[in-house]
């Protein structure tokens, strides 16, 4: 693997990062979690390239703004550029010209309905972190971060930061690039986690893809198609067809069936993919057939409907 891009691990992240180890601790009863030791773990954490070895290059994506008088916005991705960067930046691939881009968006919303005492806690084991490092945190302040990350997990998605990615021509090769490949090479807009539950960050998310969105075709649907994360189909995007990737017979009852009949209600068929098979496609009108498919491959659906 040549190069990775992933979201920059903030301080007040690596300690959710930890708080979450702890707690993986407690649940097993192992003083270990994946496998790791502590130790290795914040190995891990404080140096993500660790894992990939030394010819891999490591980009971390962050919610900065562009620094004011930097000329441009896009960088090579066939170069060896590694660092932090803003997710205002068009990542480019470059054949004689820049033909094709990568852009992406944080999303960082697990922070914004702290309370004062959490933000303030949250504040104190970052600026500890900060001036000791995530090594030399003591037991008080392991605990502390545990109890942090249980306070902030009962309110849903803890996951402390999550990355979409576009892929896609840039502007001016689009016309181009249609008239010489089949129109089904659309443009497609991945998401992990992202909360497109909350309306304010929905907003700041579709203006962030606003100048592709008649390109994008496909839409990932985020966190395997949770209830938690999506109360709308995206319409700003000429999305033809939504993706789910989801686990065969999940425990979670992911993807939600209400999500899957949002998205057939605004003519957007869904294909869910699992490891199980090449996936299964809905599309309106839906089946009976189509419905039975749902419960007999996701046991659990129903349960996230009534918490819609």
């Amino acid at each position: 693997m040549r190069q990775i891009i992933i979201p920059k691990l903030e301080l007040e992240d690596k300690v959710l990062y930890l708080g979450y180890f702890e707690n993986l601790k407690e649940k097993t009863k192992n003083s270990k979690a994946f496998g790791l030791s502590l130790d290795e773990y914040i190995s891990i954490i404080d140096n993500v390239g660790f894992y990939y070895g030394n010819d891999t290059t490591v980009v971390q994506v962050s919610r900065d703004p562009l620094e004011e008088g930097v000329e441009g916005n896009s960088v090579d991705l066939g170069s060896s550029f590694s660092g932090s960067i803003s997710h205002d930046t068009e990542f480019c691939l470059k054949k004689d010209e820049y033909l094709w881009i990568f852009k992406f968006y944080v999303d960082k919303k697990c922070y914004d309905g702290l309370g004062e005492r959490e933000r303030a806690q949250l504040d104190k084991l970052s600026e500890e972190m900060k001036t000791n490092g995530l090594s030399a945190f003591s037991k008080e302040n392991k605990d502390e971060a545990l109890k942090l990350y249980k306070e902030i997990s009962k309110r849903g998605s803890i996951n402390p930061t999550s990355l979409s990615m576009y892929s896609g021509p840039i502007a001016n090769f689009y016309s181009y690039y249609f008239s010489s490949y089949h129109e089904r090479y659309g443009a497609c807009l991945l998401n992990g986690d992202a909360n497109l539950k909350d309306m304010t960050n929905l907003k700041n998310y579709t203006e962030h893809f606003s100048a592709y969105s008649d390109q994008i075709w496909y839409f990932g649907i985020p966190h395997h198609g949770s209830h938690h994360n999506m109360s709308r189909a995206v319409l700003e995007f000429a999305i033809r067809l939504a993706i789910i990737q989801s686990g065969e017979n999940n425990k979670y009852g992911h993807p939600s069936f209400p999500i899957i009949r949002l998205h057939l209600d605004n003519d957007i068929p869904v294909k869910v993919i699992t490891e199980a098979s090449n996936g299964f496609c809905f599309s309106n009108p839906l089946s009976a057939s189509d419905i039975f498919s749902i419960f007999k491959k996701q046991m659990m659906l129903y349960k996230s409907i009534s918490d819609l």
